[in-house]
């Protein structure tokens, strides 16, 4: 419906008021002709008390304490205005805070924000039709303003806000809403002017990633690039504020992490990776966010029962691999013995007995399943072990002979690409060492033990 221009605004007395209102009548006037919203017959303009607006009723809420926003419906048919919209100094308190943050370029001077603030009030009291404005009404009446002139960059300071303080709920600052708007335009799903939108959480979600996202988000249609809000870290504190997003921070490492999280956000589950990852949390109701994490990866103690290099089957007695969450890699021999299942060696392993550890580092990664993938291991090949002898033979030496293949064969693997499957009898090593087949069979260590 086109506007009426003969909208009858009541404003603010005093010289100052009258000044600003004789600059700002032409443009306002030409504004006002162009909005595609219905208008109420009058409208009356305030100034917003110290105190601010009612709470929740700003466009402009989050704002630091004490600062006033540009404007706030003042209930049916009444704006407020920040006093400083009438001079005398030529930006408002939050739009000299972009020029101080680089973005001067994206602020607006105290008469392109009267004329938008005026605008957007009478739209949103046009809509909302003898009600207090809500937050649907004033995100509808400010994609209006800023579609009837886009010179006046209306849009642009909602768009900063949702890329540098996604943690601010959409209903505090409904301004940002306009965005939300023509996102789900885009899609054929916007709903009526003023109406809420119809939203799941998955969908919630996906606007936030959309709005991060530097090719096609509110980014993308800025003067000035704008750099989008840093991740934090997860803590036991983290709280979403309704209508939020909050980009997290996740670790990397060399083991994967599968992390759950509680409340009404999405996504509900995620996983660390090697590298430093962000994960994005979106909440439509708010509260804290609870979280658990677990390695992924074959972490904990095996034994090793058996194994095979280009074909030729070895056993194994008291050979331990110690798997850290945090990457770090024990392998312990006690009483240990590694050879083939012949009998001269079988009798070697009845006389002696070799015990010692070594200590390396191990990374994996882990297939969608979480019970396989990859893994690679180094530095096993150090330590200090001792030869001795069982069954009353009571002697100690050096084992550094006796262990010389084994450090070779150690060597050889570290760094090497090898694949992990758990299963119902235990781990599964696989891969190539030196060019040869290589396999491993591992058990639990408690089962091996009992």
């Amino acid at each position: 419906m086109p506007s009426d221009p003969r909208l009858h605004l009541i404003w603010p007395e005093g010289p100052a008021w009258a000044a600003a209102r004789a600059a700002v009548a032409p443009a306002l006037h030409t504004l006002l002709h162009r909005l595609d919203l219905p208008l109420p017959a009058a409208f009356e303009l305030r100034v917003l008390p110290d105190g601010g607006p009612p709470e929740g009723a700003s466009p402009d809420g989050a704002l630091p304490d004490g600062a006033l926003p540009d404007s706030a419906p003042l209930g049916p048919g009444a704006l407020g205005l920040h006093p400083g919209l009438a001079g005398p100094a030529l930006h408002l308190p939050a739009d000299a805070a972009l020029d101080d943050a680089g973005l001067g370029g994206l602020g607006l001077d105290r008469f392109r924000r009267l004329v938008g603030a005026i605008a957007e009030g009478a739209a949103a009291a046009g809509l909302a039709a003898g009600a207090p404005p809500g937050p649907w009404q004033i995100a509808a009446a400010a994609d209006a303003v800023d579609h009837a002139d886009p010179a006046l960059g209306w849009a642009w300071g909602p768009a900063v806000g949702l890329l540098q303080a996604p943690a601010v709920s959409l209903l505090a600052q409904p301004r940002r809403g306009l965005w939300l708007l023509r996102w789900l335009e885009a899609q054929g799903r916007r709903p009526p002017p003023g109406a809420a939108p119809a939203l799941s959480l998955a969908d919630w979600l996906a606007f936030g990633r959309h709005v991060r996202d530097p090719a096609r988000g509110p980014g993308a249609h800025l003067p000035l690039p704008v750099a989008r809000a840093s991740a934090v870290e997860l803590d036991a504190a983290t709280r979403l504020a309704p209508w939020s997003h909050l980009p997290l921070r996740l670790p990397g490492g060399p083991v994967p992490r599968a992390l759950s999280f509680g409340g009404a956000h999405a996504p509900a589950e995620a996983r660390s990776a090697a590298d430093d990852r962000v994960l994005l949390l979106a909440s439509l109701d708010g509260g804290p966010v609870t979280f658990a994490a677990r390695p992924l990866g074959p972490v904990g103690a095996w034994a090793l029962r058996s194994g095979a290099v280009a074909g030729q089957l070895g056993a194994a007695r008291g050979v331990e691999l110690q798997l850290h969450a945090d990457g770090r890699a024990e392998l312990t021999a006690a009483d240990a013995f590694l050879g083939p299942p012949t009998g001269p060696a079988l009798d070697r392993a009845a006389a002696l007995g070799v015990s010692g550890a070594a200590e390396g580092r191990w990374r994996c990664a882990a297939d969608a399943d979480g019970a396989s993938g990859t893994l690679q291991v180094e530095g096993l090949d150090g330590g200090e072990a001792a030869v001795h002898g069982r069954g009353g033979r009571r002697f100690v030496l050096p084992a550094d002979e006796w262990l010389g293949p084994v450090r070779a064969f150690l060597k050889a693997l570290a760094g090497e690409p090898l694949t992990w499957r758990r299963g119902p009898d235990g781990l599964l090593v696989e891969g190539r060492v030196g060019g040869l087949p290589l396999e491993l069979r591992l058990s639990p260590a408690e089962a091996a033990a009992g």
